[in-house]
């Protein structure tokens, strides 16, 4: 079976995205940016368990279990950009937990940031287009969707009624964050190893072959890496190599000199050239 295709954010689409967040789950979210933490994870951080000043996160939970789904416990780096949430969310939460429920309870294993995820998608404009949908012929029991890349005006061409634009968020779940972590870090040219490291993997196989999702131009840099090649070479009429420069004039196939200029080895007679060359080496042509 194919591996599903992952739809992940580009670098430059994060400070679109993270302000259309709701401001209840901003600093949750930014978590999971910065550190491609899981859920569980997430929702289980204490505030014991960040150490600010050192900028080092400490992962050992998950909900409230005292181990997480790896089965280890580690400590990450704090991306500087992330700090500001983090102090926020400290500040703001009236429990142990650092990013609690509006009672400050845990986060239990229901609470759904995918829905708060692909309403921010679309508030940011983050979408895979549009599909225009006329009312009035739904109504009449005869629907018409049309879909486009963007949400100008149009109308039905049946009935003339403005069509309604509704946005198609990407598909992307509240996971993708963190296998969009490892994309975002491999496009920047940080080696596998470290991003293993950040994402806790005990393969690396698992960072390059389930979380990397590279595409075409993410990878034109890499290929633009390889020597240059000589100079094509130009073509005679009929599409085989022009000989030029041929030194010394004639070159020697066995005893017999042959001539670069011999008609048996002009590109319109290959026929000839297979004759020729038998002839010299001394064997029979096997047209």
């Amino acid at each position: 079976m194919p591996k599903r295709a992952y739809n992940t954010l580009r670098a430059e689409e994060v400070p679109i995205f993270l302000p259309c967040v709701d401001a209840e789950w901003r600093n949750f979210l930014a978590a999971a940016l910065w550190t491609g933490l899981r859920k569980g994870a997430l929702c289980g951080l204490l505030k014991t368990d960040v150490d600010l000043p050192n900028r080092i996160l400490f992962v050992g939970r998950s909900y409230d279990s005292d181990t997480t789904k790896s089965g280890h416990a580690d400590a990450i780096p704090i991306a500087e950009p992330l700090v500001p949430y983090l102090e926020d969310a400290i500040r703001c939460s009236p429990s142990a937990y650092v990013f609690p429920a509006p009672d400050g309870s845990m986060r239990s294993e229901d609470s759904t940031p995918q829905r708060v995820l692909r309403a921010a998608l679309v508030r940011a404009g983050l979408v895979d287009g549009w599909e225009h949908v006329c009312r009035r012929c739904k109504a009449n029991g005869a629907p018409r969707l049309e879909r486009h890349a963007d949400a100008t005006l149009r109308r039905c061409d049946v009935c003339g009624m403005k069509l309604w634009p509704r946005a198609m968020p990407r598909k992307m779940r509240f996971h993708d964050l963190r296998h969009l972590v490892a994309t975002l870090l491999l496009r920047a040219k940080v080696d596998a190893h470290r991003v293993q490291r950040i994402l806790r993997h005990a393969s690396i196989n698992t960072t390059l072959g389930t979380y990397g999702h590279l595409d075409v131009e993410d990878l034109r840099d890499a290929i633009n890496t390889l020597p240059a090649g000589p100079a094509v070479p130009d073509l005679a009429p009929h599409g085989a190599p022009v000989v030029r420069n041929f030194s010394p004039a004639t070159t020697k196939a066995g005893s017999a000199e042959i001539s670069s200029t011999d008609p048996a080895f002009l590109p319109h007679d290959p026929a000839g050239i297979r004759t020729r060359v038998c002839a010299v080496r001394g064997h029979r042509p096997n047209h």
